[in-house]
């Protein structure tokens, strides 16, 4: 998809990418590996991360409804070639041993500590979790990072984009020819084979019962305190929906 800022004329894009894999699925050891792959990404890319932000641009990776997300935002100059940086990387970046193991570390702490978190913030994580379908609860990904090795995360990445299904949504001061040439880029830079959308992971949306409820759901949390999230299910989107939500 493509849309040119012909209002505020302004010298910036926001590009959204979206990765599909057969490689990524609904298991908390799929999640764990995911959460691996882009914290290790983000390790190896960081010096030109870094030069981009200063020079006013961002790229942000992450992944959610069942595929990888790249983000870039900022000055539109430059953002071909941070889009070839980040691709390049994802693809073919070399991730030592040494750097999986710090990054594997790192989480499993960030894993472990989570359930010391304000039990707010842990209800909200819970609620999150059964609402959307590829959402796994920290403390399930600290019991199955440890059985993640060097190998595993290697053969992760080497079926990852073997096939992939690619959306893209590219915005602000570029042309049409532009729009393009970028396209073109990132489908010679995975270098992937088709993967059919009919083979796509298909998310399902949580739907609560109609003629049933209300429904109440408890877990327990490691500090003293509680936290309380109240879902209202107001049935298919629609704006006026939207606009109320927003108003309350």
């Amino acid at each position: 998809y493509y849309l040119a800022d012909q209002e505020f004329l302004n010298p910036t894009i926001c590009h959204l990418i979206h990765i599909h894999s057969p490689a990524i699925n609904g298991s908390v050891r799929n999640s764990a590996m995911r959460d691996l792959f882009i914290a290790t990404m983000y390790e190896i890319l960081a010096p030109q991360l870094t030069a981009a932000k200063q020079a006013g641009l961002q790229a942000s990776l992450s992944h959610q409804n069942g595929a990888l997300h790249i983000k870039i935002r900022g000055y539109s100059e430059k953002a071909p070639f941070l889009i070839e940086e980040c691709l390049q990387a994802l693809r073919s970046g070399e991730v030592t041993e040494e750097i999986f193991l710090k990054t594997k570390n790192s989480l499993k702490t960030g894993y472990e500590n989570s359930n010391h978190d304000l039990p707010i913030y842990q209800a909200v994580e819970c609620t999150k979790s059964f609402l959307e379908e590829d959402r796994v609860l920290k403390q399930q990904k600290a019991s199955v990072i440890n059985s993640i090795a060097y190998h595993d995360y290697k053969q992760f990445r080497q079926q990852l984009f073997k096939q992939t299904y690619v959306e893209g949504f590219l915005s602000g001061n570029l042309s049409i020819k532009e729009a393009e040439s970028i396209w073109l880029d990132i489908s010679l830079l995975l270098e992937s084979k088709p993967f059919p959308v009919e083979d796509r992971w298909q998310l399902q949306p949580f739907r609560m019962p109609m003629d049933t409820g209300p429904f109440y759901v408890k877990q327990k949390v490691g500090p003293s305190g509680t936290g309380t999230v109240l879902l209202i299910d107001q049935g298919d989107f629609s704006f006026p929906k939207w606009a109320a939500q927003q108003v309350l």
